[in-house]
């Protein structure tokens, strides 16, 4: 804050002294009241072009007073005539206007000024064109993106980057400016200097004049040739796994088919042993004969009536029933015989 006051200050007092040395000038050289005027207006609009706001008016007050102080009764603060009042009046009043244009002057030069750099030092490409397609400007990251310097580009028609199979594109897009259409992130390609083609991402906005018109587009294109061909990359890698997983699929589908068929051989495989295991059963009980079925554990499975009829025995106090627990008085070699017989 002090050194902006100080150099304030110091504006203020130098606008002072200037002032009132072009008055002693004028005292000494004894010009007419016009003459005066003009002098403390030329000091006037320096002081507003050179320095603040602030110290332009302050220049344009001590003008005033100084300018009260010539004329008639000349050197005194008294002013007689209305008209030379109102001459002063209008002094003052076109002094302060003065200051705020110059001031509005300079902010706009700034803001300008901060434009130009925002635009130059962008990473993206900034580029400004009229409605018939010609290049008005161009920046540095144009220049690295296309090649193309600034001095080539500008002038030039719009088509000088855009691929032939691209150029309906712009008749769309210009259509859609003239609308007051805003585009943004329009994925297109266009090509360098050096003719490879660039693929880029457009955001294009309307140019309106000071009355609001219509007069241009800029466009901000940003260079995503890396992010295509990582996504045409992931595309590639998600086609080549979605293949695989395709043929694994396949191949998990013939495997099933076919423990489909073996688990129906096996089940028709073990629905005829099962009815042939029934039909010995069978022959096995009406077999005239003392026959009897065992398991390795020497449990009864089928016996015959004769078996039944020998022993005196019922099947159903059989089947299911170790052969020792029904005779407990079988030698042991007997036992012995059956279980090399059956391991």
């Amino acid at each position: 804050m002090m050194p902006k006051f100080w150099r304030l200050a110091a504006e203020c007092l130098f606008a002072g002294l200037a002032l009132t040395s072009v008055t002693v000038v004028c005292y000494r050289l004894h010009f007419n009241v016009a003459t005066n005027v003009l002098l403390l207006m030329i000091f006037v609009v320096l002081t507003a072009r050179l320095g603040s706001f602030f110290s332009s008016i302050f220049a344009s007050i001590v003008a005033a007073v100084c300018l009260t102080y010539m004329v008639p009764p000349a050197f005194s603060f008294r002013v007689t005539d209305p008209l030379d009042g109102v001459a002063i009046i209008a002094f003052l009043g076109t002094s302060f206007i003065i200051a705020g244009l110059m001031a509005k002057m300079r902010n706009l030069a700034e803001e300008a000024l901060s434009s130009a750099a925002i635009v130059d030092s962008s990473e993206d490409a900034i580029v400004s064109k009229t409605l018939e397609g010609i290049i008005t400007n161009w920046n540095a990251s144009g220049e690295r993106l296309f090649g193309y310097t600034a001095s080539e580009a500008i002038g030039q028609h719009i088509s000088l980057i855009i691929p032939f199979d691209c150029r309906d594109e712009e008749t769309v897009i210009i259509e859609r400016i003239r609308r007051g259409e805003r585009i943004e992130h329009f994925d297109t390609v266009r090509v360098g200097k050096d003719k490879k083609p660039i693929e880029i991402s457009l955001t294009i906005s309307p140019v309106r004049d000071a009355s609001g018109n219509i007069i241009g587009a800029s466009k901000i294109a940003r260079d995503i040739t890396q992010r295509k061909r990582i996504e045409r990359e992931l595309r590639e890698s998600e086609d080549r796994y979605r293949t695989l997983a395709d043929a694994l699929e396949a191949q998990v589908q013939l495997r099933t088919q076919e423990l489909e068929r073996r688990n129906a051989e096996l089940r028709n495989l073990a629905t005829l042993l099962e009815t042939r295991e029934e039909l010995l059963k069978t022959f096995v009980k009406h077999v005239p004969a003392a026959v009897a079925m065992l398991d390795r554990d020497m449990r009864y499975l089928q016996v015959s009536n004769r078996w039944c009829a020998d022993f005196s025995l019922d099947s159903s106090q059989l089947l299911g029933r170790s052969h020792y627990e029904i005779f407990p008085d079988l030698p042991e070699r007997w036992r012995h015989l059956a279980s090399r017989a059956c391991p």
